[in-house]
């Protein structure tokens, strides 16, 4: 929990994932996608529409190294902390149990792909694509990564699902703002030299 200056109440969640090149990287995207895209998504259709959360988000970081998959709510000001965090755990442990719809899966592919194809026709966005690609490791995982989502499954979210969102491989964060932040105050290290000069046991 951190409370500092602020306006927006945040609740957060991570989960240790692993690289994009993993089998497992894109259905763990894909499943952020179902979470969280607008106006379907589980996380929106709880917490965005009743107006208990501004947004919220769910989405893994494609990297070279293993990397986070991370859920995270804005509130408004003065919204309830323990309800959102409360819903946002029961949807992700209702993923474990029941999995999700292959038109939830059709959907989220359409939407990764469409986002995709929309970049590969911007040739700022090409580069961009392809020089990530580059950072995680080769330029062809660009593309073999869309050969990944085209192939995902219903049973394999689920079991990526079941896989990571495992509750110990969660962190939950919580900011909560305040206009009296508690601070500890630390002191310097003192001088050595000056504490033992002449010294005497």
């Amino acid at each position: 929990t951190l409370r500092r200056v602020g306006d927006t109440p945040v609740v957060g969640l991570a989960y240790h994932v692993p690289a994009v090149t993993h089998p497992d990287a894109i259905p763990v995207q894909v499943l952020g996608s179902i979470l969280s895209t607008q106006p379907s998504g589980r996380l929106y259709k709880a917490l965005v529409e009743p107006k208990k959360v501004v947004s919220v988000f769910a989405s893994s970081q494609g990297m070279h190294d293993p990397g986070t998959f991370e859920v995270a709510a804005s509130l408004p000001k003065g919204g309830n902390v323990d309800e959102v965090r409360d819903t946002i755990l029961a949807l992700v442990e209702s993923v474990k149990e029941k999995g999700v719809t292959q038109e939830e899966v059709d959907r989220a592919k359409r939407a990764i792909l469409k986002n995709r194809e929309l970049g590969s026709a911007d040739t700022n966005q090409i580069g961009v694509r392809l020089s990530e690609a580059i950072a995680e490791g080769d330029w062809r995982l660009y593309f073999l990564q869309r050969d990944r989502i085209e192939a995902v499954t219903p049973a394999q979210v689920k079991e990526v699902a079941s896989k990571y969102l495992a509750r110990s491989n969660r962190t939950v964060g919580v900011f909560l703002p305040t206009t009296a932040p508690e601070r500890t105050p630390v002191p310097p290290t003192p001088d050595i030299a000056t504490l033992v000069d002449h010294y005497k046991g």
